[in-house]
């Protein structure tokens, strides 16, 4: 299962999102932050560079995910802008937090920029 760490600094706005969806915030938990306890990932941690993204939020997770894949192909054409990279999807909420699936919640980014003027996107 995928853990995602957020410090409880800077402008938290996953922490001010999670709240508005009646997630309460353990502050202590693992003594560092509240989601991931500290070195617990044993895994390769890539560090991906910050770039211009489409996202969208939904309820549910992974198996629900292609039709949220769906929206954001279609405003891509729609908007005339193309890919520019792999996608990022992240579960904000899952059994980390509850088993109620009902609640979970994922976030789908697609990395994007504008189209040239001389590229068809049909």
């Amino acid at each position: 299962a995928e853990r995602i760490e957020v410090w409880a600094n800077e402008e938290n706005t996953l922490d001010a999102w999670l709240r508005a969806m009646g997630v309460e915030l353990n502050y202590n938990y693992g003594g560092t932050n509240h989601l991931a306890e500290d070195n617990q990932y044993s895994g390769e941690v890539i560090c991906l560079p910050e770039t211009e993204c489409i996202e969208i939020r939904f309820q549910g997770s992974h198996p629900e995910a292609p039709a949220a894949y769906e929206k954001l192909m279609q405003y891509i054409h729609e908007n005339s802008l193309y890919v520019t990279g792999f996608s990022r999807e992240i579960t904000l909420i899952d059994y980390g937090f509850t088993n109620d699936t009902e609640k979970f919640v994922t976030e789908i980014r697609i990395p994007i920029a504008e189209q040239p003027a001389d590229i068809d996107n049909n």
